[in-house]
């Protein structure tokens, strides 16, 4: 299996393409940078989100889904491929009562399927609550995804001949 990431940012070197609201941010995404030529199957995808503190998070508003702009074949989201389980965890390392940060972990899980992306497209990460709304009060955060691909090449004939 070979693994590859990306790390996007709401801030810092790679920022988005636009900012107007943090729970849905837009990047410009060259996916042959990151897969090379590996351009058609599939491959897991695994997420780990963290945002900055906040005291503006609770579980009334922000408890929901980190969504993708990935295509699957075993998916059928009008919202983007369902990431992961978004909730707000408590931050205890401010001396800030009921301070908390968004989180989402699938990093020790096996990941799910999508298409490999094979051009330079616009990718979005949409934060949606439980009512498949956007959420609110979003603080600045950062993502780690990463894609696991089997070693196999799709492209080669599996076609095995043995001797009579």
């Amino acid at each position: 299996m070979r693994s590859y990431s990306l790390y996007l940012s709401s801030t810092g070197v790679n920022k988005p393409l636009d900012k107007t609201n943090l729970a849905q941010l837009k990047w410009s995404i060259n996916w042959k940078e990151i897969f090379g030529s590996r351009n058609i199957g599939e491959c897991r995808v695994r997420v780990r989100f963290l945002s900055n503190s906040s005291t503006l998070l609770s579980w009334n508003n922000n408890v929901g889904s980190l969504r993708g702009s990935f295509q699957s074949n075993t998916s059928n989201s009008s919202n983007g491929l369902n990431i992961g389980f978004l909730r707000p965890s408590s931050d205890n390392t401010t001396a800030t009562p009921l301070t908390s940060y968004l989180e989402c972990d699938t990093d020790s899980s096996n990941g799910l399927s999508m298409v490999i992306p094979n051009s330079n497209s616009d990718f979005y990460i949409t934060l949606l609550n439980s009512e498949e709304k956007l959420m609110l009060n979003v603080p600045e955060y950062q993502i780690w995804l990463y894609f696991d691909v089997d070693d196999e090449n799709p492209t080669e004939d599996k076609t095995l001949f043995y001797p009579r």
